[in-house]
């Protein structure tokens, strides 16, 4: 819930700090480990981020009741979006069809309206047999600034800048909101459009925070490099950061990549380098 909770505001290195905490927390139910893939897939997607098909194809691989719409729909709703935002509308039918169709029959307001929401982003346009909870029907009605509004009063700005960007005149801002948001994978969906429609002067760059360095680090990742500058180890940076040693080294493996260095040693002296932190003593 945690997880869910951090993603839905927002807080997307907060979201996938936890979620790969619980990624190797074996438990007697699968259910934790289940959601801890689907929100590292759904970061990973809307960040632009690789990794986004492993996470899916994980939580796809979990044993799971039979005939239970919260697994299968959570599950759809992720892989709908990842498909999204690569651009695989074509595929949006078929992973959602069979979960849609359920949640009409039970009456789940919110995930029947996230379900119809993304068949709609993807061109399908079909009747909701039921009621959906407001900002999903406030969308599905047309009313996206009104939709974004209800987002933005539950606490949740990437699904307000989502609503407002399904509206050609909210595209601009939508992609302004997920730019700060460092949502970077949705920023270049909607960038793309814009170009489309002879807009120009379009930002290519993430959020502001990662803008400020090269690498396009994260917030959190630049934190652990200035630790690793500092030299210490993972474990001293977990302690310090008041995280779990598997989270610093999903990071330091990120900073790496991104710096496309081999060692931690190398990502300091390419750090002081680009100015992305200062040299360590």
């Amino acid at each position: 819930m945690k997880a869910r909770s951090q993603l839905n505001q927002g807080h997307f290195d907060e979201a996938s700090d936890v979620a790969i905490r619980l990624i190797d927390d074996l438990r007697d139910s699968p259910a934790p480990r289940f959601q801890a893939l689907l929100v590292l897939a759904t970061v990973r997607a809307r960040r632009g981020d690789p990794g986004v098909r492993q996470a899916l194809e994980g939580a796809g691989g979990i044993q799971h009741p039979p005939n239970d719409l919260e697994w299968a729909g959570a599950l759809a709703i992720a892989r709908a979006e990842a498909a999204w935002l690569a651009g695989d509308d074509e595929h949006i039918d078929e992973l959602t069809a069979a979960t849609f169709a359920i949640a009409q029959e039970v009456h789940a307001p919110w995930m029947l309206g996230e379900l119809a929401a993304w068949r709609r982003r993807a061109g399908i346009d079909e009747p909701v047999a039921r009621p959906v909870a407001e900002p999903w029907a406030l969308e599905l009605e047309g009313r996206h600034a009104e939709a974004a509004a209800a987002w933005d009063r539950l606490g949740s700005p990437y699904e307000a800048a989502l609503a407002l960007g399904m509206d050609s005149d909210g595209m601009e801002e939508a992609h302004r909101r997920l730019q700060e948001l460092g949502a970077g994978g949705a920023a270049a969906l909607f960038a793309r459009r814009l170009r489309q429609r002879g807009v120009r002067g379009i930002a290519r760059g993430p959020r502001p925070s990662t803008r400020e360095n090269p690498a396009n680090l994260t917030p959190r990742e630049l934190e652990v490099l200035a630790l690793v500058a500092d030299g210490l180890s993972n474990a001293e940076i977990a302690l310090r950061l008041h995280l779990s040693t598997r989270t610093v080294d999903h990071h330091v493996s990120n900073i790496l990549r991104k710096l496309e260095v081999p060692t931690r040693a190398r990502a300091s002296i390419e750090a002081a380098r680009l100015g992305i932190v200062p040299v360590a003593s």
